[in-house]
């Protein structure tokens, strides 16, 4: 599921805007289930060719999104949830590449990962936003049994998927938005522009400059008072991706769920990491890795990320009315200038 970030948006931009530079040229649109913004910094090249490009980007976006949604009936995986468990659902070689990925990230985190979540996503009713009362044991059991991606079959010499549990569904929503953004940088690229950065509602790449020997700076929502910053960054060549509990959830009870359930256990993740920061080299790894971080909670969340190379994050996590901040080892307090 393409979950929406609308705050960490709000907040990375409004970081953004407050330096008095030279105009950037933006634009943005609705996509991917929230807002997408491109931000250029070029400013030696003629606006309509920028703007040309920024257009060109948001194709790519556009295409990826019909390709992969699991909203739009004629996607891949629409097509795959549909029948897939029928028979073997030709799709085209990127969307092969792109579960393969996610399978790859399946094995690294341990399952923590997962595309073939959303039964659970489902039964919680999180798609949904509300719910009056817990899911029976029965009802997480039945959907906790079409979930594994070990039951995803790639058929690569038909170009094909097989799905081996009637009632399996894919959702592809912890790593295409990710891949969206890669996409959209790449093609900026393509078209000649050295400085820019695309939004994905909160799943960042930023390249370039912003200004002259300025990189490009955000700002981190605080997980608890949506009208705090808690932190700021800066990137060049870099993605950023935020998953936590406040972004989207459920209240059940008096009791908040987030919508990252842990494959595993059935249920929404805890408040052991109620924010997860991932920054990498690509937005697709950033994406799924915060996702997978979520769920593996912040000391096996932060042994793995200590493990990848080019990555780091920052992990908060809620108890007993308070904060703790966990941040990996390439990372300190001064340098990311906490605002607790």
């Amino acid at each position: 599921m393409l979950i929406k970030k609308y705050l960490i948006l709000f907040v990375a931009l409004l970081f953004l805007s407050g330096c008095t530079q030279p105009t950037l040229i933006r634009q943005s649109r609705l996509a991917l289930g929230t807002v997408v913004e491109i931000i250029v910094a070029d400013r030696n090249k003629p606006d309509k060719v920028i703007n040309a490009a920024i257009e060109k980007a948001f194709a790519e976006i556009e295409r990826i999104e019909a390709l992969l949604s699991r909203f739009k009936p004629q996607s891949d995986i629409s097509r795959i949830n549909q029948d897939g468990y029928v028979r073997a659902t030709k799709v085209s070689p990127e969307t092969i590449a792109l579960l393969e990925r996610s399978i790859e990230f399946s094995r690294l985190t341990d399952g923590a990962f997962d595309v073939t979540i959303w039964p659970l996503i489902e039964t919680w009713g999180v798609d949904q936003g509300k719910r009056e009362h817990l899911p029976s044991a029965e009802e997480l059991v039945e959907a906790k049994d079409l979930v594994s991606y070990t039951y995803i079959d790639i058929i690569k010499s038909e170009q094909s998927i097989f799905l081996a549990i009637p009632g399996m569904s894919l959702d592809l929503g912890g790593i295409a938005k990710g891949y969206a953004v890669d996409r959209a940088s790449a093609v900026l690229k393509q078209e000649g522009i050295k400085n820019g950065l695309v939004n994905a509602g909160g799943d960042i790449y930023a390249f370039g400059e912003r200004a002259e020997e300025e990189k490009w700076k955000i700002a981190l929502q605080h997980p608890r008072k949506s009208e705090l910053m808690m932190a700021s960054l800066e990137l060049k060549d870099k993605a950023v991706a935020t998953s936590g509990d406040y972004q989207k959830y459920i209240e059940i009870e008096g009791r908040r769920y987030s919508h990252i359930i842990n494959p595993k256990t059935g249920y929404p993740s805890t408040d052991a990491a109620i924010s997860v920061t991932v920054l990498a080299k690509s937005c697709l790894g950033a994406d799924a890795l915060a996702t997978s971080v979520s769920v593996l909670g912040p000391k096996k969340g932060m042994d793995l990320i200590n493990q990848l190379k080019d990555t780091e994050a920052v992990i908060i996590s809620f108890r007993d009315g308070k904060l703790d901040i966990f941040l990996s080892r390439g990372l300190s307090e001064e340098e990311l200038k906490f605002n607790r």
